[in-house]
């Protein structure tokens, strides 16, 4: 995590600030061994005092820690991945990769309608493919206490992309997203109540027209992708650069 500058630690100071980007590494260490979990709010605090309590649970978390391996941490493994590739998919799914998301971060992807011009720079999975969500960017995306929860329990996988987009008209996230490669258009907004709390970037309406002309842009959306066996998914950017995986059968 220390020299990828596609890392992504989920606590509300990595956009809103707060914490010093060279502490980020290891914060991201110590929430993915589960050292540390952060505070209720999922705030990390950095810079806040320290009570006698807290730091014999730490004490006592740390021995256990120890004795363990980095791979005995999934949440490690996520941020790992995310670091390396932009993406948790191999982590947290056990779909097959055949192309994948880093062959194509950061290249663009013309639309099909002509609204603009987009890239990927994350796509980050939850697993909700049961009762209770899974993974550890899940409190930073997931809220199980709204309209997120439909996609409980349904064999399904959310995912949470952020894209850059340079529109070539006035448009909003509906109208990109007609006639557009899902994967790389959305109409789905990421949760509010999670919005405000991470510091998010992310369309607030549908239908209104948040994306001017000739302005740049980077932002969050949600998708998802079903786990039917056998399922394949993917797409390509205007070079051919492709991303593919399929659903082991």
């Amino acid at each position: 995590m220390t020299n990828s500058n596609l890392k992504l630690i989920p606590i509300p100071e990595f956009y809103g600030g707060g914490v010093n980007k060279k502490d980020l590494p290891y914060i991201g260490v110590a929430l993915g061994t589960g050292l540390l979990s952060g505070y209720e709010d999922f705030t990390f605090k950095p810079n806040g005092n320290t009570t006698r309590a807290e730091v014999a649970t730490i004490l006592i978390r740390f021995i256990d820690t120890m004795k363990k391996a980095p791979s005995d941490f999934l949440g490690l493994q996520e941020l790992c991945e995310v670091a390396e590739t932009g993406t948790n998919i191999l982590t947290i799914t056990n779909f097959k990769e055949l192309g994948g998301y880093k062959d194509v971060l950061g290249k663009p992807h013309t639309y099909a309608n002509n609204t603009g011009v987009a890239t990927i720079e994350h796509a980050i999975y939850v697993d909700t493919t049961s009762t209770n969500p899974r993974g550890i960017f899940k409190e930073m995306f997931f809220n199980e206490k709204s309209e997120d929860s439909i996609l409980l329990n349904k064999s399904i996988f959310a995912i949470y992309y952020e894209y850059t987009l340079k529109p070539s008209k006035d448009v909003s996230i509906q109208s990109i997203s007609n006639g557009s490669d899902l994967h790389f258009a959305s109409n789905l907004l990421i949760n509010k109540s999670k919005i405000e709390q991470f510091k998010l970037s992310s369309p607030i309406s549908t239908s209104k027209n948040e994306f001017l002309k000739g302005e740049s842009y980077r932002y969050w959306a949600h998708n998802k992708v079903r786990t039917q066996p056998g399922r394949q998914f993917g797409s390509r950017t205007d070079d051919g650069s492709l991303f593919y995986y399929e659903v082991p059968k």
